[in-house]
């Protein structure tokens, strides 16, 4: 990149003052606009930059918008390999014993047994076409709605599949019921709850929107006096007979459709699921379309897996 673009985007990025930071901003969009529209290889870079920046963060759990949290990290496993790993689900390991005996008599040996299943690989992707006139007229606003809207919806992205995965999985048997919202009691509930405890070591945590939770209110909800704050910290909101309950955030998509349902919760015990990131940075390029477009595509190895719903460690309620 340009030595002097390059110090320009470091001198803006480093000011902690925001109104000197918003002046800077005022003063070099639009040079930094024009060298941008005119300098496609450097645009490049500034992309792969600014992705990558947002992909630690998304990773991390950390966020810039206050209040924010990374829920999917609160429900199932998360971990980092190298790019060309192969991660493995690797539990219930059985074969040793220890048991009582007469003296002298000859010792039983085992031989260890596990489950072994190999993650999937797929790819978490974005793309936004923008015209060159948006990158040279407002670069810096171009920049942060980029940022932003890349940052919310790669948060979220992870934790739709999960959920989707869960409904896919999850028609049916002990740890699935379909109740009227209205009419629902702790004896329909319970059971399916039990169950996921059982399978979980005891630890599981209650998951829905927040219009999909308040339908539990029939039932007991014990909220906290520190509410604010737990939802701040983590987004449980209150607990079931000494279950955390946590609420996700719900948006609209492009056609008008909530991201996630409101008529369901989903019951998420101990070692239920994984997500695997395969490598430390994600894929970007810049792409000239027609009409003077540019399109900002990325791109990250993926793997999610609900490994435990078959082994009763998750649960899925219907409400209607």
């Amino acid at each position: 990149m340009d030595p002097v673009i390059f110090a320009t985007l470091q001198r803006v990025s480093a000011e902690q003052d925001d109104a000197r930071r918003n002046e800077l901003m005022e003063a070099t969009g639009a040079e930094l606009g024009l060298h941008f529209a005119r300098h496609t290889p450097d645009l490049n870079e500034l992309a792969w930059d600014m992705y990558n920046t947002v992909w630690r963060d998304v990773q991390g759990g950390f966020w810039s918008t206050p209040g924010a949290t990374d829920i999917i990290g609160q429900l199932i496993e998360t971990k980092t390999v190298k790019q060309d790993a192969t991660d493995f689900i690797e539990e219930d390991l059985r074969g040793l014993r220890a048991y009582f005996q007469g003296k002298g008599g000859q010792i039983r040996s085992d031989i260890i047994r596990a489950e072994r299943q190999q993650m999937p690989r797929t790819e978490l992707v974005s793309a936004l076409d923008y015209h060159l006139d948006d990158i040279q007229n407002d670069f810096w606003g171009l920049l942060t709605k980029l940022q932003e809207q890349v940052a919310e919806k790669m948060r979220v992205a992870p934790t739709i599949q999960l959920i989707s995965l869960i409904q896919q999985g999850l028609v049916g048997g002990s740890t699935y019921g379909s109740f009227s919202a209205s009419t629902l009691t702790d004896t329909q509930f319970d059971p399916i709850l039990d169950q996921v405890l059982l399978r979980s070591a005891g630890q599981c945590t209650i998951v829905g929107t927040l219009i999909a939770i308040r339908k539990l209110a029939n039932i007991g909800l014990d909220f906290g006096y520190a509410i604010q704050e737990a939802i701040f910290k983590s987004g449980v909101i209150t607990q079931y007979k000494g279950i955390p309950v946590a609420v996700l955030e719900n948006f609209e998509q492009f056609d008008g459709s909530f991201a996630l349902p409101n008529n369901e919760v989903w019951l998420i015990g101990k070692n239920s699921g994984r997500l695997t990131w395969y490598g430390n940075s994600a894929k970007v390029q810049v792409l000239e379309r027609e009409s003077f477009y540019r399109r900002f595509e990325t791109a990250r190895d993926v793997g999610i897996s609900i490994y435990g719903a078959a082994k009763g460690r998750m649960g899925r309620v219907i409400l209607n």
